[in-house]
């Protein structure tokens, strides 16, 4: 019989041999501790880093960008306008309406006053009565200059809201539609701030709406589609004068367009989806201008009239935007790069400043904050 003693178990006090589990729960602590550090020193370090906005060592040089940090995310393909007090008014994803002082680069943030519905703003325009005027969802809203809110229900009959215009003659036009039915409807301001606007449909001879835009005539001009099944195959431009008289131009043009906005020297511009950057006269002869730096399948959301006379858009590669285009009136191109691509470059607007504004918003956490962007003609 054997007379060896039993091996005593592994002592857990002071001074006495460690269980090994304890080893390996220091160990990962270690290793937990170290990948909080090196997150840390990412988003403590770099990610401010790239949340900083440039400044162009000379604003004045030609294709110099300068670079302003937003108050809050900037929704994409919201609106910006420039007010009548000569600043820069855009909507963001706060449901707010964020004024830019551009003497001063001040942010001020006006809150509107049902938030309308959690949907984002669609459009808004400088209204002849010196008033902003925005859309969104079923709202139609005037803010002034002061930030004073008034708002307005829209019918409900064809859905949302989905593009807003200013006529010359201080009308404003809104298109609303929803699956694949629209109507337009013509809205008269008050007199008298205190009393609603006048809301008019206006019948069309076609119901498949594109985009509107006001012409430098005072007209306004509605692109409407031709589809078969689903596809778009060609474009019909309406033309509306100030007195109502409804008219389509003699061009049809090919595919779908988007972007339609007025130009210089009595002209309309606007995307197709064939990869063209379009010119039309107010009679209706169209220019085509082939632009390899723009997505047939995704056309820019934005195309804009500059100060100095080029009309502005957002180049793209692979579907991603990598900076601004110019295009003269007679259709020759300069690019410019940006500090930062990869980012959704949207309502390109005329600032009181001989400057080329624009949003520029990022949709991840380590990608650089929403900017407020100039860019000198």
């Amino acid at each position: 019989m054997s007379t060896r003693s039993p091996i005593p178990p592994t002592s857990t006090v002071d001074g006495g041999r460690k269980p090994r589990r304890r080893s390996w729960l220091i160990t990962l602590g270690i290793i937990v501790v170290v990948v909080a550090v090196g997150i840390g020193v990412v988003f403590g370090i770099l990610l401010p880093q790239q949340q900083k906005c440039s400044t162009a060592a000379d604003p004045s040089r030609h294709g110099a960008v300068i670079e302003y940090c937003a108050a809050e995310p900037v929704t994409a393909g919201g609106a910006m306008a420039r007010g009548s007090d000569g600043n820069l008014w855009y909507t963001n994803g706060g449901q707010k309406i964020t004024r830019f002082t551009v003497k001063t680069s001040a942010v001020t943030e006006f809150a509107a006053p049902t938030a309308p519905n959690q949907v984002a703003f669609q459009g808004m325009v400088n209204g002849s009565d010196g008033n902003l005027w925005y859309i969104a969802n079923y709202t139609l809203g005037r803010m002034s200059m002061n930030g004073e809110f008034k708002e307005f229900a829209l019918p409900r009959d064809f859905g949302f809201s989905g593009s807003i215009a200013a006529g010359a003659d201080g009308t404003l036009w809104v298109t609303m539609g929803k699956d694949g039915r629209y109507q337009l409807l013509k809205i008269t301001p008050p007199i008298d701030a205190t009393a609603s606007p006048v809301i008019t449909n206006v019948a069309l001879p076609s119901n498949a709406l594109e985009a509107i835009a006001a012409a430098p005539d005072g007209g306004l001009w509605v692109a409407t589609a031709v589809a078969s099944g689903e596809t778009i195959t060609a474009t019909h431009i309406l033309r509306i004068t100030p007195d109502g008289a409804i008219s389509q131009l003699p061009q049809t043009l090919t595919g779908a367009i988007s972007a339609l906005t007025a130009g210089p020297e009595n002209t309309m511009w606007f995307y197709d989806t064939l990869g063209h950057i379009g010119r039309m006269t107010l009679v209706g002869a169209p220019a085509l201008f082939p632009v390899s730096a723009i997505s047939r399948d995704m056309p820019p959301m934005s195309l804009a009239l500059g100060p100095d006379g080029a009309m502005w858009f957002p180049t793209q590669a692979n579907g991603v935007n990598t900076g601004m285009g110019r295009i003269t009136p007679s259709g020759v191109i300069t690019t410019f790069t940006l500090p930062h691509t990869g980012g959704m470059v949207s309502n390109i607007t005329a600032g009181p400043d001989g400057g080329v504004w624009f949003l520029l918003g990022f949709s991840q956490p380590w990608e650089p904050s929403p900017r407020i962007v100039r860019i000198t003609p």
